[in-house]
């Protein structure tokens, strides 16, 4: 069965350890919104 596979591109190798606090709810936010882009982009 084929798939695609979407990753981050950031590799987690801040030593700061409230990034994912801060930013999980951008990080979400532009997780929904490439997702409906790629989707829309797929099937026209």
């Amino acid at each position: 069965t084929p798939f695609i596979v979407i990753r981050s591109l950031a590799g987690g190798s801040s030593s700061l350890l409230n990034e994912a606090n801060t930013y999980s709810t951008l990080a979400a936010q532009n997780a929904i919104s490439a997702m409906i882009k790629f989707i829309q982009l797929l099937f026209g």
